[in-house]
């Protein structure tokens, strides 16, 4: 081959190269002018230990779905490892986005779009016949799907920044807040982050003694929030813990929902109690997990969810109004009622 036949082969390729990035870089603004914006919540992967360069790893509750967020006949259908799927998103007032319902076809906005991460209910799931589908074990592993927000680029050396202000297991931990850029095709971009006025943390009070059978079955749980925003503001509270409900895990089983007990008589004659936070204040709630408002349904007896098996973990969601000012969803950490 001549020397200039290769130099100008040589030039092509990296002209090639040059424009395939241009035109991603290009796609990627124009995504982030365009498109439609979706608020949502996340949290870096372990603080300790998410910093691969200059990005972080981020973690969502509705990267993994259960079988009830789906369509019905997905359920019965099942998913395919890369198939193309939708989640309709539920956004109130300045709340982030949480999960609604998974289906093949693209909503009404908010959404956002994805790719089955591996095939569901369990691999091989396909291959079978409805028969032997039927004979077969129910698995109770989530549904997992990217929808390509798993990491977030920073500026060399805010990683540290970052883990300072999200907290450490057992201490205070703020989520962060991500302002999306969901386009009419492809996936969703993040535009920004901020961070949530309150910071959250779960203490055990009290735990179950060795012997379920007697005494107490189930912990007392304290949730203090602290107001780490500039300005005072007032959380409605209903005593009894009725401004909160539990919410399985995703690996939770299927029937984690069908347990619990309806505690919409109980708490409705629970008024609320307005709760003033200062800046920096901390506000303590507890829980008492052996109540009888608490108790769940459980091989025909009602029982404290302290003496479900391990497998059933939930975490506390505020109900409630949020005010104006509060920015983020009231979300514990998991936990399972036994301790």
């Amino acid at each position: 081959m001549k020397p200039a036949v290769r130099r100008l082969l040589i030039l092509l390729a990296i002209g090639f190269q040059i424009a395939a990035v241009a035109t991603i870089a290009l796609r990627q603004e124009w995504v982030l002018k365009t498109g439609r914006e979706l608020l949502v919540q996340t949290a870096p992967v372990d603080p300790r230990d998410i910093f691969r360069g200059d990005f972080v790893r981020l973690n969502y509750l509705f990267t993994r779905l259960r079988a009830s967020q789906l369509d019905p006949p997905l359920r019965e259908r099942g998913l395919r490892k890369g198939e193309a799927v939708y989640l309709a998103m539920q956004a109130a007032g300045n709340a982030p986005a949480s999960a609604r319902r998974l289906s093949l076809q693209r909503p009404a906005f908010p959404y956002l779009p994805g790719r089955v991460v591996e095939e569901w209910p369990y691999p091989g799931y396909h291959q079978q016949s409805a028969g032997q589908r039927e004979k077969g074990q129910q698995h109770q592993r989530p549904l997992r799907v990217d929808f390509g927000i798993g990491r977030y680029f920073v500026e060399q050396g805010r990683g540290l920044e970052i883990e300072r202000i999200r907290g450490g297991r057992g201490d205070f931990q703020r989520a962060m807040l991500l302002r999306l850029a969901v386009p009419e095709r492809g996936q969703a971009l993040i535009r920004d982050y901020s961070w949530a006025d309150l910071a959250i943390r779960s203490e055990v009070l009290e735990r179950p003694g060795r012997d379920a059978g007697s005494g107490r079955a189930s912990v007392k749980l304290r949730l203090s929030l602290r107001n780490d925003s500039e300005q005072a503001f007032t959380l409605a509270l209903k005593p009894d813990g009725c401004s909160f409900d539990l919410l399985p895990v995703p690996s939770a089983p299927e029937d984690a929902e069908e347990l619990l007990a309806d505690r919409s008589a109980f708490c409705a004659t629970r008024e609320p109690d307005m709760r003033r936070i200062a800046p920096g204040q901390v506000l303590d709630v507890d829980f008492d997990f052996d109540q009888p408002q608490w108790r769940v349904r459980w091989k025909g007896e009602t029982v404290p969810p302290g003496r479900l098996p391990p497998q059933y973990a939930w975490r506390l969601v505020y109900r409630g109004p949020l005010p104006p000012a509060v920015d983020g969803r009231i979300i514990s950490p998991a936990f399972h009622a036994g301790g």
